[in-house]
């Protein structure tokens, strides 16, 4: 399951990824410099400045990407389009991504197609065909007061649960931290050469009234 590979997801995603760790890194920063536990500030407040501030982010992100990034709604639901896909943005909990999901339900199951979670089939089959026809999808994030932003990953929903929840993803790509150009270079991307590094060399001041061929 983790080595399936959607080449329109990746190619979105590889070209955009970065705009979106930008402006979570951004959202993380924001919040947690906001966050005084001596004024009563707790996870639940943290996980709430953090998904607000990444709506006005992301926001500001389709501002400076006009046509590239779209956003479908700000409330009550903050929804986002990219390419082809319909974007959902929540905080995960920190560990293994394919066991991390929303703690919210509701309105960010409607992420998910009915057909890919009627209860009494059981789970569905994840197929190429599924994962290659997905356009709503969770751009999932991790992190905490402590440490910040520690992972960004675009993922297909397909599982609900009887508490009306997500609970199983079907497809994960995760984004690279590093902003660095490099990073952000499409996988068949030109690379830049490394800078030869050059020695320094010594330089002294010219005393006043030297000339310029030695003279004293």
């Amino acid at each position: 399951m983790g080595d399936r590979r959607c080449a329109l997801l990746e190619d979105t995603f590889d070209r955009q990824g970065p705009a979106f760790v930008a402006a979570l890194r951004v959202a993380y920063d924001t919040a947690t410099e906001l966050y005084d536990a001596s004024r009563g500030s707790n996870e639940h407040l943290f996980g709430l400045s953090v998904y607000h501030f990444s709506a006005h982010e992301i926001s500001r992100a389709a501002e400076a990407r006009p046509g590239e990034i779209v956003i479908l709604s700000r409330a009550p639901t903050f929804r986002f389009r990219v390419g082809e896909f319909e974007l959902a943005c929540h905080r995960v909990p920190r560990g293994d991504i394919w066991k991390s999901f929303p703690g919210n339900d509701g309105a960010v199951t409607e992420m998910v197609p009915p057909q890919l979670w009627l209860p009494h089939l059981g789970p569905i089959e994840v197929s190429d065909e599924l994962v290659d026809n997905a356009r709503k999808l969770v751009l999932a994030h991790m992190g905490d007061v402590e440490e910040g932003l520690v992972g960004v990953y675009v993922c297909l929903p397909i599982g609900v649960s009887d508490a009306n929840q997500i609970d199983r993803w079907g497809y994960v790509k995760s984004l690279s931290l590093d902003e660095s150009p490099a990073a952000q270079q499409a996988p068949d991307g030109p690379t830049a050469a490394p800078e030869e590094a050059i020695e320094a060399v010594p330089v002294r001041r010219k005393r006043r009234g030297a000339s310029d061929h030695g003279g004293k």
